[in-house]
């Protein structure tokens, strides 16, 4: 009599057969995943050269370089007063974004309600694939300076208070000199989006690359923290707000019209430095402006030169030569090696 046996896997065999499995998908998983951040580092970079190239045509249509914020005052304050229209604004006709561009009230300025629609846009190209932000936060900032200093009319690096710069004042050359970069979003720190001029889109080479430690905390701490209001608009936390220079903390979260523009004191809000020494920090914490940093693995940051280069600088490279790259006209040696 003929018996028939049923073949199957054994227990034994099924549990070498699922840790084989397991063995793979952990060799390949890091693989997948340094693919897949190569590809984000890849589009990461296309959107700094896109940058990069608006500026250019910017300059070539104007014959100078966007201002790095428009306000009618400085230093520019990171708080929701003022016009404050960031460099972003004005490159959105050469990054195919000409119809939000004839949508926003410049005269009116950032907060306006007239601009609460285009205000709430999130551009693609403002944003790394890598940085997990959300709303109307951007990715980028230009440089503003090459120290950490309120965000002002005297800045050296390629984009600051109302300048209006040309390619020939950037004398230390263009490929030397960092026009953007990203920037790290700071958790329960407010920012106020790509279309303010404030430390959301402008940053400094004053401090190391990708600076998170504690007294880059430090600095950030005192900053306003926003929370939701009963009417669902943004309202200062009392808790957590900084006092500014009068001892008030009320901040309007959008202006009404124009003419409610910030009231400051440079004399009184700016940084100062005693002759033959480094500047100070700010003593209002809402004239704090920060350094470049970046989400990538490695630490890593990408930047646009000033030639529409785009490099990418590791967060071990030394300030003081992170400091020449942001500074336009400092005439100094730059040692090479370390931006190769």
């Amino acid at each position: 009599m003929n018996v028939h046996r049923r073949t199957a896997f054994t227990l034994v065999e099924l549990l070498v057969v699922i840790a084989i499995i397991g063995v793979l998908v952990a060799i390949l998983l890091p693989g997948i995943q340094a693919a897949r951040e190569a590809a984000r580092r890849s589009t990461c970079s296309a959107n700094l050269m896109q940058l990069g190239m608006a500026v250019h045509g910017y300059e070539s249509a104007h014959g100078v370089l966007p201002s790095g914020v428009t306000n009618p005052t400085g230093p520019i304050r990171n708080q929701t007063v003022g016009q404050h229209i960031s460099w972003l604004v004005h490159l959105l006709p050469y990054l195919e974004e000409g119809v939000a561009y004839r949508h926003i009230d410049l005269e009116a300025g950032a907060y306006h309600r007239t601009n609460r629609a285009v205000r709430s846009l999130s551009i693609g190209v403002f944003a790394c694939p890598s940085d997990q932000i959300w709303g109307t936060t951007t990715s980028y900032a230009g440089c503003h300076h090459d120290v950490e200093v309120p965000i002002d009319a005297d800045n050296n690096g390629a984009f600051f208070l109302n300048s209006r710069l040309r390619m020939k004042d950037i004398s230390d050359g263009s490929k030397y000199t960092i026009f953007a970069g990203e920037k790290l979003t700071e958790p329960n720190i407010p920012d106020l989006g790509w279309l303010s001029g404030t430390r959301a889109t402008l940053r400094n080479t004053g401090t190391l690359l990708n600076d998170t430690g504690p007294t880059a905390k430090s600095k950030l701490g005192p900053l306003v923290v926003y929370k939701p209001g009963a009417d669902g608009d943004s309202v200062i936390d009392p808790d957590a707000a900084a006092t500014t220079t009068d001892g008030s903390t009320a901040t309007p979260p959008e202006q009404g019209d124009s003419t409610e523009t910030e009231k400051q004191d440079a004399g009184e809000n700016a940084a100062t430095k005693p002759a033959g020494q480094a500047p100070l920090m700010p003593a209002d914490p809402l004239l704090y402006v920060g350094g470049f940093g970046g989400p990538h693995s490695g630490g890593i940051v990408v930047f646009t030169f000033g030639d529409g280069s785009v490099r990418v600088l590791s967060d071990t490279i030394s300030l003081s030569v992170l400091k020449q790259l942001g500074h336009r006209a400092d005439g100094a040696l730059l040692d090479l090696r370390e931006i190769q």
